[in-house]
């Protein structure tokens, strides 16, 4: 649901044009579920091609460069890219917006990543078109593996609370970071927006400035299975298999590791 004279996308990507955001994004290791998921199916990407979606400063292409056959790396923040570009000078960095992957085709790729959440800075439509793109770019019996914000996160949705430090010299700066936070989620409150499967909810992520796609597992498999995706695995935020019912409400991320068998 889009609200008149708000653009979500739009909104949602200017968030990750600051250049301080770029330097930042840099320097952070893979998450836990990464790391796990690389490790468990390297062979899908290991002399192969690789499509990194959302690529940003290339805080995933140091661990792909070297195994790879191809590499692609996109993404739409030119701070992002121009630092991406300067630390990897080998790699293939492309700036494409994930609403214009199908420009891609009919080049096929034989894994394709988009962690982070990437995807959920989109709408409900957009998002959906985005998974079909993908399918289409996805050899067959590759990998895709992607992660998504958890509606039945404990903390999905909630406002910014303060946290209390024992240091008063800390307490001016939590303080005002947290007036800050208030403020942003008082104005990005409005265009949160609710429906059975999916929900758009302000996100604690870079001072509450954004709001982004949840949904939950179940919505989330029917989603790929309809793109024509078998579900491989399901990780959570720290690395661990979640089953069929698992208690996922501490996960903020969901990983999906997904395969195109045709």
């Amino acid at each position: 649901m889009e609200h008149p004279g708000f653009n979500l996308i739009d909104h949602n990507t200017r968030i990750f044009f600051r250049p301080k955001l770029a330097n930042w994004y840099a320097g952070e290791p893979l998450a836990a579920a990464e790391a796990i998921i690389m490790i468990r199916h390297r062979e899908a990407f290991a002399g192969k091609s690789v499509l990194d979606i959302g690529v940003g400063s290339g805080r995933t292409t140091r661990y792909f460069l070297p195994f790879t056959a191809s590499y692609l790396g996109t993404d739409v923040s030119p701070p992002m890219l121009a630092l991406c570009r300067k630390t990897w000078p080998t790699a293939d960095i492309s700036e494409l917006d994930m609403r214009d992957l199908a420009k891609l085709a009919p080049r096929q790729f034989d894994f394709i990543l988009a962690t982070s959440g990437v995807l959920d800075v989109l709408t409900h439509e957009a998002r959906l078109q985005a998974l079909v793109d993908c399918v289409t770019l996805l050899a067959p019996q590759g990998l895709f593996v992607f992660s998504f914000h958890n509606r039945r996160y404990k903390k999905a949705g909630c406002p910014p609370r303060l946290e209390f430090s024992g240091s008063t010299i800390r307490w001016p700066l939590t303080s005002a970071r947290f007036v800050r936070d208030c403020i942003n989620h008082h104005k990005m409150k409005a265009f949160e927006h609710r429906e059975e499967d999916y929900a758009l909810l302000n996100d604690v992520v870079h001072g509450f400035q954004g709001v982004f796609y949840y949904t939950d597992r179940a919505t989330q498999t029917r989603q790929i299975e309809a793109v024509g995706l078998s579900l491989v695995e399901v990780v959570g935020d720290d690395g661990r298999t979640l089953k069929e019912g698992a208690d996922d409400r501490d996960d903020g991320l969901v990983y999906y590791v997904c395969q195109k068998l045709h």
